[in-house]
């Protein structure tokens, strides 16, 4: 009994552990109170729900052989939940403008052109005014920059003015990204997997468990 490998035992469990906290993390995500919309969660519906169909096979699995103190009969038990997490993974990318609300970020770039473009014409008027004002004797060439002439108003002005985003908008990318969020801890998850039958794996060599295809000749008569 000494000579048992206990340690082999903590470091499955272990690995286990670090699967759980991802499956913890994602049941985080589904209990927010702050949701993707439904069109959104349905683009990804069956890559999500096919990986974590295939990781609970996978743990279902180990657990049995766990049990059985058998070792796993092919060495190929992370196949079909990586090819899941691969599609998952390709999906993601081809649709990746609905995790990041790039239609906000557009309306905040259109809204900044537009107010640079305001600050430079209210530049111009103020240049014109002096240029005009008889009671001032300054003489403006008109090839300088109104950057050089007015910059600490200019550089004032950046400084203080910010783009306000709405509060729909916030919520909106918040909403994405707990999408965002539950589909990459479902991937890690499935990168944690793979540790986890490793230490199976080197549990099941050094506690000599049986081989799965030993089956018990039948007593003749």
């Amino acid at each position: 009994m000494f000579n048992y490998p206990w340690k082999s035992y903590v470091k499955v469990s272990g690995a286990l552990r670090h699967c759980a906290f991802m499956v913890m993390a994602m049941h985080g995500c589904i209990l927010s109170e702050i949701q993707a919309p439904p069109e959104k969660r349905l683009a990804f519906f069956e890559e999500l729900q096919k990986v974590g169909i295939e990781g609970a096979k996978v743990l279902r699995t180990l657990g049995s052989k766990v049990e059985k103190m058998e070792r796993l009969s092919s060495s190929e038990i992370l196949f079909d939940v990586h090819d899941a997490a691969e599609q998952l993974q390709m999906k993601i990318d081809r649709l990746s403008f609905l995790l990041v609300n790039y239609e906000s970020w557009e309306a905040v770039r259109l809204h900044k052109e537009k107010e640079h473009e305001n600050l430079m014409k209210r530049e111009i008027t103020s240049l014109n005014e002096i240029r005009d004002d008889p009671k001032l004797n300054i003489k403006i060439d008109p090839s300088t920059p109104s950057k050089s002439l007015l910059g600490r108003s200019n550089l004032s002005h950046c400084s203080e003015g910010t783009v306000p985003e709405p509060e729909s908008n916030v919520y909106e990318s918040a909403s994405s990204l707990t999408l965002a969020t539950f589909a990459s801890n479902l991937i890690e998850f499935v990168a944690r997997l793979q540790n986890l039958v490793d230490e199976f794996q080197d549990l099941s060599e050094k506690a000599n468990f049986r081989d799965p295809f030993e089956v018990e000749q039948p007593l003749l008569n």
